[in-house]
């Protein structure tokens, strides 16, 4: 029985997701805006963050191990905010 409980366990991820646009940081002429995201795992309050929805989306497919159509996807090359010095 306990087998089963871990099997379970290792099946079943929780996040809080959160989204938000940075259209200040859009490089002239860009026409998609630019998204970032963040995880948090509410069993550790451990957040990491992600600078595009690329970024997010290969992290979760890491996490369960499959491949979505998204990695398919021809729009890799969104737009990116230019380099800011430091």
């Amino acid at each position: 029985m306990a087998e089963k409980r871990v099997n379970q366990e290792r099946r079943y991820l929780s996040y809080l997701l959160r989204l938000w646009q940075e259209s200040a940081d859009d490089p002239p002429g860009c026409d998609s805006p630019l998204w970032r995201a963040s995880l948090e795992r509410p069993q550790s309050d451990i957040r990491q963050g992600f600078a595009s929805l690329e970024h997010l989306f290969a992290f979760l497919e890491n996490e369960t191990g499959s491949s979505s159509p998204s990695s398919e996807r021809s729009d890799v090359g969104e737009c990116q905010p230019s380099a800011r010095p430091e």
